[in-house]
């Protein structure tokens, strides 16, 4: 479990752990975990003044203001707050997305530092919908981390393992080996926390497939080994640890080594070599300067020393703790010195010294006991809310459902109505098609019968006007015939004898043959009147004043009769003829270039 700061465990390797695990949070969210203080400092001052220098880009002042804030994240959680909520009011302002985003992650990351899980969790969440929204699979994976470590400190293991399992999902698809590392070591963690070992070895050992000499994955294996009592493989995983970090110079995982190798051979009662080993870890953590390290590793000796009755150094030993976790205000570690403290001197004899350190300790249990039980409260309280959001998430989802059932309902409703109101307009369309077509095959019946009416009248019409014409003609040819009898008359008057009876005779005949002329110019006249009704009619209504012998002249006209035709059917002469044309064009209203025979034609 990652154990944010002031807050030690009891016993060396717990402390050990706590401070390992801290350090390698710290790690995967700065740049600056190996940077000494003064260097640190320097660029502090040179990233605030950024911030405040107002000609810089929004971004980049937004930028050096985050990296400002987050120097400040674990040390001084307070600051870290107040200028993570400055940073948020700005990026709001000018509606940067990336910016609010990390600005959540100083607020929950200040609130996780400070305890107050519950409101870290508020902003992680609030982060994580934006890296969602602008597509920040890193950032994402690296919030669904920080959720798995506050899980993990309100005691829901399932939880934090269920969101670290997120993380770790995404950071192998975008292939971050980097950080898919330290995701496989807090999982590694919380399952040793649950005393699941085995477990908690897988995990490690992925580490090592990903960086396959790193000290701290290997203390983490070996600390596990610690944890089932096998001492000879844990020690072997210490000691290789050790020797990496010899070969790298690394003094920080170099005395956890150490002094995880000093706890094995105190398990297995070689003392010596256990104090041999505290020392020199011991030596190491006095140069790195790390006083919560320090305090545990002396305690350590003060218990050692107690074991070997060596009764001055231990208490010596564990008054030197006492001072160090006063200081650092570490409550149980200050019990476990008291508790050590108490016993070497009840081992010497004093008791009043004794008595006054086991009172002190009976306190120190006391103000432990509240703050686990303000802990228990507070996974209580945070449980409460868990379970009142399921409820109302369930309520929610439950309405929801309701209302996506009615709405369903009403769709399907809706379909049907459309459905038949659908096939209401298929059958009305087929209907309209069926009698739209039924009239159209009427109309063209009756186009087609009114077609074959007007073939039937133009050809019995065309007959008649042939009929008509040569009948025209016939009675031309007549009126051509009675003039050349009127000759033959006068020729017959000078004739005599058998030559007059012959001429007599052969005339009797040709007027016997042609004594119909008369009748059939009646007969013409009759059947051009009756032909030409509807044509006499248009002349009649359009042009008024016309007489009978001019309206049987068009008609004449329109049968293509020449002049010399239509004299012998009229009886006149064909200059007669010529000037009745004259008289019609005129009041035709044609003019001399219209064509008067094409004009009745078409007429």
């Amino acid at each position: 479990m990652v154990i944010k700061p002031n807050n030690p465990t009891k016993g060396y390797s717990t402390m050990i752990k706590q401070a390992s695990i801290f350090f390698l949070f710290f790690i995967c969210f700065s740049s600056f975990g190996q940077q000494d203080v003064e260097e640190e400092n320097k660029y502090a001052d040179s990233l605030w003044s950024a911030w405040q220098n107002e000609r810089q880009i929004d971004s980049l002042r937004l930028d050096a203001l985050g990296e400002h804030t987050w120097l400040r994240i674990f040390t001084e959680p307070d600051s870290a707050l107040y200028y993570g909520k400055i940073a948020y009011d700005y990026a709001t302002t000018i509606q940067s997305k990336k910016h609010i985003a990390h600005a959540h992650k100083v607020l929950g990351t200040g609130l996780w530092v400070k305890g107050d899980y519950i409101a870290s969790l508020e902003h992680f969440e609030k982060e994580l919908v934006i890296e969602k929204a602008l597509g920040d699979k890193e950032g994402e994976a690296a919030t669904l981390n920080k959720f798995g470590i506050v899980y993990s400190d309100l005691g829901n293991g399932i939880k934090a393992l269920e969101y670290l399992q997120k993380s770790l999902k995404i950071r192998e698809e975008i292939g971050d080996d980097e950080r898919t590392f330290y995701t496989l070591n807090t999982i590694g963690d919380l399952y040793y926390d649950q005393g699941n070992t085995t477990k908690a070895i897988d995990y490690f050992q992925r580490c090592l497939a990903i960086s396959e000499k790193n000290s701290l994955t290997l203390n983490n294996i070996g600390k596990s080994y610690l944890k089932q009592e096998d001492y000879e493989e844990a020690l072997n995983y210490f000691q290789r640890s050790l020797d990496r970090t010899m070969e790298l110079e690394v003094s920080r995982n170099k005395a956890i080594s150490l002094g995880y190798i000093g706890e094995i051979y105190k398990k297995k009662g070689n003392l010596s070599e256990a104090l041999d080993y505290f020392t020199r870890s011991l030596e190491l953590r006095e140069k790195i300067g790390s006083l919560p390290l320090i305090s545990a590793t002396v305690i350590d000796l003060g218990e050692l020393y107690l074991e070997q009755k060596a009764y001055s150094k231990s208490i010596a030993m564990c008054k030197r703790s006492y001072q160090m976790t006063s200081e650092l205000n570490s409550i149980e570690q200050k019990r476990n010195a008291c508790d050590c403290l108490y016993r070497g001197y009840k081992a010497i004899g004093n008791k009043v010294q004794a008595l006054a350190y086991h009172e002190e300790m009976s306190v120190l249990n006391d103000s432990l006991k509240k703050d686990e039980i303000g802990k228990e409260l507070q996974q209580m309280e945070f449980a409460k809310t868990m379970r009142l959001d399921s409820i109302v998430k369930a309520n929610e989802a439950r309405i929801t459902q309701e209302k996506l059932k009615t709405q369903e309902s009403k769709i399907s409703l809706l379909n049907t109505k459309n459905r038949v109101k659908s096939q209401w307009i298929i059958f009305g369309s087929l209907a309209a098609i069926l009698v739209m077509g039924l009239l159209y095959y009427r109309y063209k019946q009756r186009v087609k019968y009114k077609d074959l009416q007007n073939k039937l009248l133009n050809s019995e019409i065309e007959y008649k006007k042939k009929d008509l014409t040569n009948f025209a003609v016939n009675i031309s040819n007549n009126q051509e015939w009675a003039l050349s009898l009127a000759e033959k008359m006068e020729g017959l008057k000078n004739s005599t004898g058998r030559k007059r009876a012959k001429e007599l005779e052969d005339l009797d005949n040709e007027i016997k043959n042609k004594i119909w002329v008369d009748k059939s110019a009646d007969d013409f006249y009759t059947k051009i009147d009756a032909l030409s009704s509807s044509f006499y009619h248009r002349l009649t209504t359009q042009f008024e004043g016309l007489t009978k012998t001019e309206i049987r002249l068009c008609s004449l006209i329109k049968l293509d009769l020449d002049t010399k035709q239509i004299a012998a059917l009229q009886n006149i002469n064909p200059s007669s003829v010529k000037m009745s044309r004259n008289r019609l064009r005129k009041k035709l209203n044609l003019s001399p270039q219209d064509d008067l025979n094409a004009f009745l034609r078409t007429f």
